[in-house]
């Protein structure tokens, strides 16, 4: 995904800075490390693209299918990017961190834990809230970008 930011980028002329503003970014730290460490963006910051670049394509953006803009008959067809879904993503993305403290915080009592069965029970709770978590960045990358 970094290399079609980076295309995006490119496409409007913009600095990495001056992108980082656009898409509402108080600094250009999130998409510096985007492209620095070759990573995905977060289902956020997707979004944020493609609220502030409407003609975006976003099989394009996500999964690199298709053209970088949209069609004509996309556009037409195309819902907006709304405050609702915005407020459904920030709580998506809270629920998301507060999962990620949780399984941090099993992590390190899995590891003082002495008896066997009880630390094989944690590290299993710790699995299915990754698995929480990825599948709900999947619902929103599906759900509200659509």
């Amino acid at each position: 995904m970094y290399e079609r930011i980076l295309m995006i980028i490119t496409y409007y002329n913009l600095s990495i800075s001056q992108f980082s503003r656009e898409i509402g970014l108080n600094s250009p730290a999130t998409i510096q490390k985007i492209i620095t460490y070759k990573r995905n963006a977060s289902v956020k910051t997707s979004g944020r693209i493609l609220n502030r670049f409407p003609d975006i394509n976003y099989d394009w953006l996500i999964a690199g299918k298709g053209d970088m803009l949209k069609s004509e008959s996309n556009k037409e067809n195309d819902v907006e990017f709304n405050d609702y879904n915005n407020k459904q993503l920030d709580f998506i993305e809270k629920v998301s961190y507060q999962i990620f403290i949780i399984e941090r915080e099993l992590k390190k009592t899995s590891k003082k834990c002495e008896n066997i069965n009880i630390k094989d029970e944690i590290l299993e709770q710790t699995n299915n809230l990754s698995q929480l978590n990825g599948f709900l960045s999947g619902v929103a990358s599906k759900k509200y970008f659509k």
